[in-house]
């Protein structure tokens, strides 16, 4: 049996990918937040944004959670929006039905002050939270 020949071409630097396909990457993603699911739970929202502007901008219902109270006076006043909701509560704390949400979001949220073991409760809390096919940003 004859041995493969090993690829002696080295892969393109990233650099070099996103260099090729800079010019057309907006384009690819155009309309993706317009095929996102209605109902989105953003975790940790601070003033809101980017994340909460931009969903509500598009139409979508967004509830924005932040232990903060000046960080959602903040929210309120940048997302003024009549789809966009904010309340101060812990993802901790947070009671909703299972399946309420289409989508939710977390960024940094997630890790600022938690043990693992809170971690690990709150993401099952939150996959709980998501409709069958939800998705959940990070």
């Amino acid at each position: 049996m004859a041995t493969p020949s090993p690829n002696t071409e080295s892969p393109l630097p990233a650099e070099a990918v996103y260099d090729a396909i800079g010019p057309a990457y907006q384009d690819a993603y155009a309309g993706v937040a317009d095929k996102l699911a209605a109902s989105i739970l953003d975790i940790g929202c601070g003033t809101g944004v980017p994340v909460c502007r931009l969903l509500a901008d598009a139409g979508h219902d967004v509830l924005g959670i932040d232990i903060s109270a000046a960080m959602l006076a903040a929210a309120r006043e940048r997302v003024p929006h009549a789809n966009a909701h904010f309340e101060k509560c812990d993802i901790r704390d947070f009671d909703r039905p299972d399946g309420s949400f289409d989508a939710a979001s977390a960024y940094f949220s997630l890790i600022m002050g938690l043990s693992q073991e809170e971690i690990r409760g709150a993401w099952r809390k939150v996959f709980g939270l998501l409709k069958g096919a939800g998705c959940l940003c990070l």
